[in-house]
C-alpha cells in the first residue's frame, strides 16, 4: 500500500489466470467494475483496477479449463457416511452434460479443494499443471482425502472408499465418463495410488511420481541429502503406517506395502522417478516395475538422472519429456474423444 493509503498493489490469480500484479486506487464511493481483461468480481471500494504485469502471455491465447466446487455425503460400510468434496477442474470449453475423461490428482492430508481458484491448483503435489490435462480435454478431479498424518494413508479400505466416493459424485454430475478414469499422485500421492490400485480396478491408466511401494525398505531407507547430511525419513513414516518396526509387525508391513498386493493390480502404471530422490528412493519405483513385469502387467518405469524429487524442480527438457510422456500415457488409454490443445 502507498503512504498515503490510495493505492494498493496486489496480486491477483484463478485457476484459469496465472498470478499478476494489479494496483488500484482506494474509493469508498467505488462501484464494481473491470479493466483491462480484468478478472471478473471487482469489489466496491476498489476504482479501475490496472494490470501492471504480463508474465504469461503465451497463456492468453490458449483454452484453459474452470473449477467448480463440488460436494457429497458418502454412504457404504466403508465410506462410514462421511461427507466429502473436491474441485472439479472441467475441460476446456466444456458443455453441461458433456462427459468427459477423467483424471483424479490425490495426495492424502491435503486439502485439495481449498485450492478451489488457485493457479498452481496442486502445486505441492503436482506431477504436472492440471490445466495441461484440462486443456487436452480432460476432467481433473482434486480430492479431499483423510490422512492421520504427512505421508501416512489411512488404513484398511478408507482410501479407495474417499476417492471412489469422489469420482462417483463426479460421474453422477455428468461431467465425468465412467469409463475412462484415471489417477495420478506424487510422493504420498503416489504411494495412495500404488495402493489405490490394488484395491479397486476402476481406473483404466494411472501415473505414479516417486511413490512408496516396500514400506519394510523404505524402513531401512538411509539417504544424503544434498548438504551432505544423513536422512532416515523413511523410519516415521513406515512406523506410523504400520504401528511399528518390520520385526514387531511383519504382517502389517506386508498388508500396507503395494509391492505384496501387486497380484490384485490390472491397471496400467506409469512409473516415474528421480535417480537422485532423497526423500523417496529410486529403488521403490523399481520394486514395484519388476514385480508388475513379472506378473505381465503393463507397466513403464521413467527414470531421470540426476533429478530429484519433485518434478516441477527437473530440468526443463525433462519436465517437458515427463508432460509429453504423461499425456500419451492417459491419451492411450483414456482416449479423449474431442481434445482440445
Amino acid at each position: 500500500m502507498s503512504a498515503d493509503g490510495r493505492t494498493v498493489i496486489y496480486a491477483r490469480e484463478d485457476e484459469a489466470h496465472p498470478p499478476e500484479f494489479w494496483a488500484t486506487n482506494f474509493d469508498s464511493g467505488a462501484q464494481p467494475g473491470a479493466q483491462d481483461g480484468a478478472l471478473p468480481g471487482s469489489r466496491a471500494g476498489f476504482a479501475g483496477p490496472r494490470r501492471l504485469t504480463r508474465l504469461n502471455p503465451h497463456l492468453e491465447g490458449v483454452a484453459l479449463g474452470r473449477s467448480r466446487l463440488i460436494r457429497w455425503h458418502a454412504s457404504g460400510d466403508d465410506a462410514g457416511g462421511a461427507a466429502g468434496r473436491a474441485a472439479l477442474l472441467l475441460p476446456a470449453g466444456h458443455r453441461p452434460g458433456e462427459r468427459a475423461p477423467l483424471v483424479a490428482s490425490i495426495y492424502p492430508g491435503l486439502p485439495l479443494a481449498d485450492w478451489l481458484r488457485r493457479w498452481d491448483a496442486d502445486a505441492g503435489a503436482a506431477v504436472l499443471h492440471p490445466q495441461l490435462l484440462a486443456s487436452a480435454g480432460y476432467a481433473v478431479l482434486l480430492p479431499d482425502l483423510p490422512s492421520p498424518g504427512l505421508g501416512v494413508l489411512p488404513r484398511g479400505r478408507e482410501l479407495a472408499a474417499a476417492v471412489l466416493a469422489a469420482v462417483g459424485e463426479a460421474v453422477r454430475l455428468g461431467a465425468a465418463d465412467p469409463e475412462r478414469l484415471g489417477v495420478i499422485g506424487h510422493s504420498a500421492g503416489a504411494t495412495a495410488v500404488n495402493r489405490l490400485l490394488a484395491e479397486t480396478d476402476r481406473f483404466r491408466a494411472a501415473v505414479s511420481a516417486a511413490g512408496v511401494g516396500d514400506l519394510a525398505s523404505f524402513f531401512g531407507q538411509l539417504r544424503v541429502r544434498r548438504d551432505g547430511t544423513p536422512d532416515a525419513y523413511g523410519v516415521h513414516v513406515a512406523e506410523e503406517q504400520c504401528g511399528g518396526p518390520p520385526w514387531a509387525a511383519p504382517d502389517r508391513y506386508a498388508a500396507e506395502s503395494p509391492v505384496f498386493l501387486l497380484d490384485q493390480v490390472r491397471t496400467p502404471l506409469l512409473l516415474v522417478h528421480g535417480t537422485d530422490d532423497d526423500a523417496v528412493g529410486v529403488e521403490q519405483a523399481g520394486e514395484l516395475f519388476v514385480g508388475l513385469r513379472r506378473l505381465g502387467r503393463t507397466a513403464t518405469l521413467l527414470r531421470y538422472r540426476g533429478e530429484g524429487h519433485a518434478p516441477a524442480r527437473f530440468a526443463e527438457a525433462n519436465r517437458r519429456d515427463l508432460v509429453s510422456r504423461v499425456t500419451t500415457w492417459f491419451g492411450e488409454h483414456l482416449a479423449p474423444r474431442n481434445p482440445r490443445a
